[in-house]
C-alpha cells in the first residue's frame, strides 16, 4: 500500500536565485530520454540521508525556452527552498554526467504557478505527486552508475 498525504503546503519564497538550468534535450547516453530524473532523485535522498534532514523542503522546476546552450531549445529549470546546499550539490552531481547540459543560471524570481512542485521533503521523506490533490511517498532506487 503507497503512504500518501494531502497536497503539502510547499516551500517557496519570492527571493531572487540561480537555478540550475539542463539542457534535457541534448544529453547523450544513458541519461537521455528524461532518464536524467533519476540523478536528482538519487541526489536527494542522499542529501536527506545525510543532513538527516526532518524538516519542510521543496524542489520546483520549470520548463520553458532558451537560448543559454548551443542552440534554441527547451530547458528544465530546478531550484529548491528550505534545503541549504542542495542545488550546489545537485550541480555537481549532474555535471559529472553531463557538464555541456548543466549550467547555473541567470538570476529568476521563483513564484508559485509559474513553477510546479518537483519534489517535496516533509516527516523525512521525499514525496512526488500522484495526482492533483494527492502526494506520494517515493521510494527511490539509486541510478548505475
Amino acid at each position: 500500500m503507497k503512504t500518501t498525504i494531502p497536497t503539502p503546503e510547499f516551500k517557496i519564497n519570492k527571493r531572487i536565485v540561480c537555478p540550475i538550468e539542463i539542457d534535457m534535450y541534448n544529453i547523450k547516453g544513458k541519461y537521455q530520454d528524461g532518464n536524467w530524473h533519476a540523478l536528482i532523485l538519487a541526489t536527494a535522498q542522499k542529501w536527506v540521508e545525510k543532513k538527516q534532514f526532518e524538516g519542510k523542503g521543496t524542489i520546483w522546476s520549470r520548463v520553458q525556452p532558451s537560448a543559454n546552450f548551443e542552440n534554441f531549445t527547451n530547458t528544465c529549470f530546478i531550484t529548491a527552498f528550505g534545503m541549504a546546499g542542495f542545488i550546489d550539490q545537485l550541480e555537481i552531481n549532474l555535471c559529472a554526467y553531463f557538464s555541456r547540459q548543466v549550467r547555473r543560471s541567470d538570476e529568476m524570481q521563483i513564484e508559485q504557478g509559474n513553477w510546479r512542485p518537483y519534489l517535496h521533503l516533509e516527516q523525512g521523506k521525499i514525496w512526488i505527486v500522484e495526482d492533483e490533490d494527492v502526494w506520494q511517498e517515493l521510494g527511490l532506487h539509486q541510478p548505475n552508475h
